[in-house]
C-alpha cells in the first residue's frame, strides 16, 4: 500500500522538465492552484465497538462528559452539516483536508483526551445522569399517580434504587420534573410508564458495557466535494474516508471521491512539483517558515454562503505574513480566516506549499495557525489509517 501511495504522487506529476521556477505573488497564486482547491460538506458521528460486540454512537466528543446512544438512528438524525475546504493531492482523487472537517470536533484534537482509554468512567457519568433523572420522573409519577405505586416498586430493580440512594447523599434536589410529548402535553400514565421503563433499560445496559473495552471509529452519513466554478464543472461528487491522521498534533486527514479520479477541469496541487520545482511541493523537515514571510492561503470562508455567486461557487485567496516562526507541528499567521477555510492550503512566494490552515484564535480573525505540510506528506506516504485517534 506503501509503495502504491507514492507511484499515486508521481503519476500526478505531468512535467518532465526540471527548472527553478519564478517567485509566486498573490494572483499568480490563485491562477496557478486555484482549480485543485475544493469546498467539502461533511455529515459525520462516531461508533463504539465495544468488546463484547454491542455497539453504541455519540455526536460529539467532549474532554468532561459523553452522551452515549444505543440506537444509530438517533445520532444519525442529529448529524450536522459541515463545511470545510480540501486539495486534491493525487490522481487517484486523493483530498487533502483536516481531520475535524470530515469528523465533529467542538476543540481542538490535541486538547481532547484519549475517549477510548476513559470510556467505563464517562459511561458511569452518564449512568449517574440518567439515574438522577429517572429519579425526578418517578417522583413525578408519584405526585400524578399515587394509587398506582405499585408499578414503580416492580418495575424500578433494587440495584437503581441503592444507586439513587447514593446519589441523593450528594444532592438534595430530588423534584419531580414533569414530562411532556412533542405537542408539550403531559404524558399519560400509560406512556410515562414506557418512559420510565426504557430509562431503566438503558441505566442497566450503560453498567455493562461499562464493563467492556471498547474503539471508536467515524461513520459518514454524507461527504460531497464541489469544485470552483473556474473548473467549469458544476457537478457535486460524492466521496469516502482514505487515511485519518495517526498523530493527534497534526489534525489532517485525507478523503477520496468515489471515482477515484480527479474531475474534469480540476488540477492537483502538487503536478507542478518536479524535482527542481517548488510550485506545490510540501515542506522538507530541515526547512522553516520564518517571521514575515509572505503567505497565501486558498480556502471556503464560510462555506457556501460566502463562496455561492451569481458565477458559481467560487473559492477566496486571503494574504498575510508569518507572525511567528514555525514549529515541528505548526505555523502562525495573520491571514483573516473564517470557519469553513479549514483545510485550505497555504502558499510562500516560492509556490511551496507550507501548511494546512486549521484553527484561530477567537479574540481574533487574524490570528491563525496551520499545520506544516511536510505531515501531510507523511501522512500520504503511510498506509492509510481508519482509526480514529480519540
Amino acid at each position: 500500500i506503501i509503495g502504491s501511495t507514492v507511484l499515486l504522487l508521481a503519476s500526478c506529476s505531468s512535467n518532465t522538465t526540471t527548472h527553478t521556477p519564478a517567485p509566486l505573488n498573490a494572483d499568480g497564486v490563485f491562477k496557478k492552484f486555484s482549480k485543485g482547491v475544493v469546498m467539502i460538506e461533511s455529515e459525520s458521528y462516531y461508533k463504539i465497538n465495544f468488546s463484547n460486540g454491542k455497539t453504541a454512537y455519540f455526536n460529539e466528543p467532549n474532554a468532561d462528559y459523553l452522551q452515549l446512544d444505543f440506537n444509530e438512528a438517533n445520532v444519525a438524525a442529529k448529524a450536522e452539516t459541515h463545511y470545510g475546504t480540501g486539495f486534491f493531492v493525487g490522481s487517484k482523487g486523493l483530498i487533502a483536508t483536516n481531520f475535524h472537517v470530515v469528523a465533529p470536533l467542538p476543540q481542538l484534537l490535541s486538547d481532547i483526551d484519549d475517549i477510548s482509554k476513559r470510556l467505563p468512567s464517562l459511561l458511569l457519568e452518564q449512568r449517574d445522569d440518567e439515574v438522577q433523572l429517572l429519579e425526578h420522573h418517578i417522583n413525578d409519577y408519584k405526585e400524578r399517580f399515587a394509587t398506582d405505586s405499585n408499578f414503580i416498586v416492580t418495575n424500578v430493580p433494587e440495584a437503581i434504587w441503592s444507586t439513587m440512594r447514593q446519589k441523593s447523599t450528594t444532592t438534595t434536589d430530588s423534584t419531580a420534573v414533569a414530562v411532556y410529548d412533542d405537542e408539550q402535553n403531559l404524558l399519560s400514565q400509560t406512556a410515562l410508564q414506557h418512559t420510565i421503563d426504557s430509562m431503566v433499560a438503558l441505566i442497566q445496559t450503560i453498567e455493562v458495557q461499562a464493563r467492556e473495552s471498547g474503539s471508536i471509529s467515524l461513520v459518514t452519513k454524507a461527504l460531497r466535494v464541489t469544485l470552483d466554478a473556474s473548473t467549469l464543472n458544476e457537478q457535486t461528487y460524492s466521496a469516502h474516508i482514505h487515511s485519518l491522521t495517526r498523530n493527534k498534533e497534526a489534525d489532517l486527514a485525507i478523503i477520496q471521491l468515489d471515482q477515484t479520479s480527479i474531475p474534469d477541469g480540476a488540477v492537483c496541487i502538487d503536478q507542478f512539483n518536479v524535482s527542481d520545482t517548488t510550485y506545490g511541493r510540501p515542506l522538507k523537515a530541515s526547512e522553516i517558515i520564518a517571521t514575515t514571510s509572505p503567505l497565501f492561503l486558498l480556502g471556503y470562508n464560510h462555506g457556501p454562503s460566502v463562496a455561492k455567486t451569481t458565477r458559481g461557487i467560487k473559492v477566496q485567496l486571503t494574504k498575510g505574513e508569518a507572525t511567528q516562526e514555525s514549529d515541528d507541528y505548526r505555523v502562525l499567521y495573520s491571514i483573516p480566516t473564517l470557519p469553513g477555510s479549514s483545510g485550505g492550503p497555504v502558499f510562500d512566494t516560492l509556490g511551496r506549499l507550507v501548511a494546512i490552515n486549521y484553527c484561530g484564535l477567537r479574540v481574533s480573525d487574524n490570528f491563525n495557525y496551520g499545520i506544516i505540510s511536510q505531515h501531510l506528506d507523511d501522512l500520504l506516504h503511510t498506509a492509510p489509517n481508519l482509526k480514529v485517534p480519540l
